[in-house]
């Protein structure tokens, strides 16, 4: 934020951010509160945007995206928005709902959520009208050509 300018910042996922060995006095649960906390604080104090992945539950055992998040409660109590992100047996199985669950800016929420295409091939989530076979110019080449290489995942 402070050397690049950067508003925006993305932490995928919860559980690899974190180096938990250093904080022995605290329990795993108490290292994510802390750790969500300075985030909440960050955001705040810079005026950014952090999105951070925390993963599901295995079990499934609540209706309410949130109780859902794996660890601290304190996850989704600090978060001024939660959205889920899952497959529904109601709909085609390249498709995915976005579910607004907490949404502390405006106070509403959209649990029916809205449809999204799933592109296996590239991994990308998008639109109806927008287009999956897009070629951004990042993976182009000094000659202005798409490389088998660039199709690969970076990540």
């Amino acid at each position: 934020i402070h050397q690049y300018g950067c508003r925006v910042i993305l932490i995928d996922n919860l559980m690899t951010a974190l180096d938990l060995e250093h904080l022995s006095g605290d329990d795993q649960y108490e290292r994510q509160s802390k750790f969500v906390k300075k985030l909440t604080r960050m955001a705040m104090k810079y005026n950014a945007l952090i999105l951070l992945v925390a993963h599901k539950r295995k079990n499934n055992v609540s209706t309410n995206a949130n109780d859902e998040i794996a660890g601290s409660s304190n996850i989704a109590n600090l978060a001024m928005v939660t959205l889920a992100y899952d497959r529904d047996k109601d709909i085609p199985d390249e498709n995915r709902l976005i579910r607004i669950a907490k949404n502390r800016l405006f106070g509403k929420i959209n649990l029916e959520g809205f449809e999204v295409k799933y592109d296996e091939r590239s991994k990308r989530i998008f639109g109806n009208g927008d287009n999956p076979d897009i070629e951004y110019s990042c993976f182009k080449t000094e000659d202005g050509f798409v490389t088998d290489e660039f199709m690969a995942i970076p990540f």
